[in-house]
């Protein structure tokens, strides 16, 4: 049999390019990623994740044509990911080309923005309804709110998520973002607000093999998407199947197939880039926002039933890396805090021990040089806002100047570094909780009687009449850990005797 090659070989370049527009138009009408590609007029890009997004729509679409497939979907990206312009603006149009007689229900957080999208779906739909499906938008009901198809009983209505959708069907339901900010993430009246809407008016809008899609950057714990999942996982709720991408790659499975460190996007946000915006946003959006991985919406930190405890006896220090802290008193009763946390073999971070203290200058720098000798610091940073020096002044502080006296009257060089925090205290303790809830950050199994002070400002954290030096120190100390790259140079100064680190 000939191949399609040969076949078209005899015909003119325009019969040639006539056809080639024809199967595109064929397979866009079949399959959603080539109608993005087709509508998008070689503009439109690819990505793993869209495609993933694309083939799970199109189970979708199944499920209503009672075809089987899923229902009941979540994606979770980070911003500028493309998934609304896949799933809320194009997705509509495509769908209801195929399914003229089913109606889609489309909110956001806001009416105006539900209506944007809308505008885009009609419009997309009028472009190509009737090349590729004989449909067309209806003259008689073409507003954003509310539009129909000409000669059947489908259409799209929009509207912000709490807004009116009462005497509406939906075959499909499509959630994009119901929060609008941090503020509303955080507020529980917001999130019951969206929770009771989501029960009591969107669910009694569903159709018989309805679906329903939700399409979120997470903002906190307990928002939609979190309340539905934990439903599904007490089994108290419906079976969903959620496509969470976090903008970076990390251990364990990864939906898109990445080594740790990869970018979900490369072509569009290099890693590099990625790197730039985690700094940028700080670590508590950066968790919610671009890993998905959002915090408690109480803000706590420390729940004691998630402690990962490691028994001391089975850690032997030399064969760890030591990295340590300090966040210094601001005088009076403030504390200082200094903080040693070992790297194990494994890869895990340990709590060592942590002196919280009225100490001055004088105290914080002999303890931070009779440390460095116990334990070899990698690395000891110091948060120098406190140190009554300002960022933009040029030269060292009196304490670091006073700390590389010391070090030279002493012979004992500290791996050190300073470090202007500009993100809020409360949001990078708030960064602490992932690695603290999936065991990346332990504790000694002893700690009651070695640091019960860092474990009462850890339950209390974040709270702003309780101290919250030694969450603070141990926070300074993890983000080291996260940014260490090991020196091309060695601090020296003449005479100095070197503590090196354990081999």
């Amino acid at each position: 049999m000939p191949s399609l090659e040969q076949l078209l070989q005899p015909l003119k370049p325009r019969q040639k390019r006539g056809l080639e527009r024809k199967a595109k138009e064929v397979l866009a009408s079949r399959h959603l990623l080539d109608f993005l590609e087709l509508d998008g007029g070689g503009r439109w890009q690819r990505a793993k994740h869209l495609e993933l997004i694309c083939a799970k729509l199109e189970e979708i679409e199944a499920a209503t044509r009672g075809e089987g497939g899923c229902d009941r979907a979540i994606f979770c990206l980070p911003p500028r990911g493309g998934k609304s312009e896949v799933s809320s603006k194009k997705f509509p149009a495509w769908y209801l080309g195929r399914n003229p007689d089913s109606e889609v229900i489309l909110s956001t957080y806001a009416a105006d923005l539900s209506y944007d999208f809308s505008r885009i779906a009609r419009e997309t739909l009028r472009e190509w309804g009737p090349t590729l499906w004989g449909t067309s938008v209806s003259t008689d009901s073409s507003s954003v709110s509310k539009w129909g198809i000409k000669g059947h009983r489908g259409g799209l209505t929009a509207a912000g998520v709490g807004g009116p959708i009462t005497g509406r069907g939906a075959s499909v339901a499509i959630i994009d973002d119901p929060v609008k900010n941090a503020e509303e993430a955080s507020s529980k009246v917001v999130q019951d607000k969206i929770w009771d809407w989501y029960r009591s008016t969107l669910y009694t809008r569903l159709a018989p093999n309805s679906a329903v899609v939700v399409i979120m950057t997470r903002w906190a714990e307990d928002d939609l998407v979190g309340r539905l999942v934990a439903e599904m996982e007490s089994e108290d709720g419906e079976d969903w199947e959620v496509l969470s991408v976090p903008a970076i790659a990390e251990g364990g499975p990864d939906p898109l197939g990445r080594k740790v460190g990869g970018s979900y996007w490369p072509a569009r946000f290099p890693e590099e880039w990625l790197d730039r915006r985690r700094i940028a946003v700080g670590p508590f959006y950066w968790e919610a926002l671009y890993q998905q991985r959002p915090l408690d919406a109480a803000g706590k930190i420390f729940n004691p039933d998630l402690m990962h405890k490691i028994n001391p006896s089975e850690v032997d220090p030399k064969t760890c890396k030591a990295f340590g802290a300090l966040d210094p008193s601001e005088g009076g009763a403030d504390y200082a805090g200094l903080i040693t946390v070992l790297v194990l073999p494994d890869g895990r971070w340990l709590v060592w021990d942590c002196d919280l203290s009225v100490d001055n200058q004088d105290k914080s720098i002999s303890k931070i040089i009779e440390k460095q000798v116990q334990h070899r610091y990698q690395l000891f940073r110091i948060e120098s806002n406190s140190l009554g020096h300002a960022k933009s002044a040029p030269g060292d502080s009196l304490f670091v100047l006073d700390l590389k006296r010391r070090q030279k009257e002493e012979g004992v060089i500290v791996p050190f570094e300073t470090v202007w925090n500009t993100a809020p205290k409360v949001d990078r303790i708030r960064s602490l909780q992932p690695h603290y809830a999936n065991g990346q950050l332990c504790f000694r199994s002893d700690w009651p009687s070695v640091y019960p002070e860092l474990i009462a400002q850890l339950k209390a954290a974040p709270n702003p009449k309780a101290h919250d030096d030694g969450p603070d120190s141990l926070e300074i100390c993890v983000a080291g850990i996260l940014n260490y790259r090991e020196p091309v140079t060695k601090l020296t100064f003449v005479g100095a005797k070197r503590i090196p680190p354990w081999k």
